[in-house]
This record gives C-alpha cells, structure tokens and sequence, in this order.
C-alpha cells in the first residue's frame, strides 16, 4: 500500500512538469512524451484532455474477493469517513464481464471488516437474483 501511495505522488509530481503553468510558449514547444499536444500558428500550445492511462490513479482502497469457483468476482471501493466505514461502490463481475455498474451501497460501519462484510452480502444478493434470473423455464 505503501508503494502505490508513493507512485501515485510520484505521478501528480510528473504532471505537474507537464501543467500549462509550467509549460513556455515558444514556437518551437513540443509537449515530451505525449502524442496529445499540439502547437497552433501562433505558437501557443493547444492541450487535449489527457488520456486516461497518464492520470494517477487517487482512489479508495478497492477490495476484491472471489466467489462461486471464481465465477463471479466482488469488486468494492470502501472508505474511512469522520462517521465511520462506507462502501461507495460495488460491482459484480462475471465471467469477465460486469452484470451491474458501479452502486453505492447505502449504510455506515464502525469497522472496515463489517463495511465488507456488507458488501459481500450485497454482491451475494446479484448473484442470487442473477442464477434465479438464468433458470431456464420448464
């Protein structure tokens, strides 16, 4: 944890070199490393919204755990709030493919074990609903 915290700042830090406050306007200014830049007539640089992949990834802790012989995999981002615990998005995924968008999952814990027993519960009740869904008629 302590390693991606200090890549995420390792990544602000290098977008900071690349922020138009830092950048000169000269004619000849090319943005290094990024195919997303270019330089109009007048030789102001023109920026594109940067692709997603130089973005650093800032969010909260994601919790995944497998489920049914590794079928179905329970994604979660939690948090620490003044309050207590929160789950602030679940999703289900099966088979590679997500059966539901991201959902926050309403409720406050006093741990972080029970805000994720919570969230495996609610993941439970997709694969519940989704296996009654897929029962073939007869």
């Amino acid at each position: 944890m302590l390693l991606e915290a200090q890549q995420a700042v390792d990544a602000v830090r290098s977008l900071r070199a690349y922020s138009l406050l830092s950048c000169p306007a000269t004619p000849d200014y090319r943005r290094a490393g990024t195919e997303d830049s270019k330089v109009n007539q007048i030789g102001f640089p023109i920026f594109r919204v940067m692709r997603r992949s130089m973005l650093p990834v800032l969010s909260m802790p994601l919790y995944e755990h497998r489920a049914h012989q590794g079928q179905y995999l329970y994604r979660m981002r939690y948090a620490h709030r003044d309050e207590g615990w929160v789950i602030d998005a679940a999703q289900v995924v099966w088979n590679g493919a997500p059966l539901n968008a991201w959902t926050e999952i309403k409720g406050l814990h006093s741990s972080e074990a029970q805000a994720i027993a919570r969230g495996i519960e609610w993941c439970e009740a997709i694969v519940a609903h989704h296996n009654t869904d897929n029962v073939p008629d007869e």
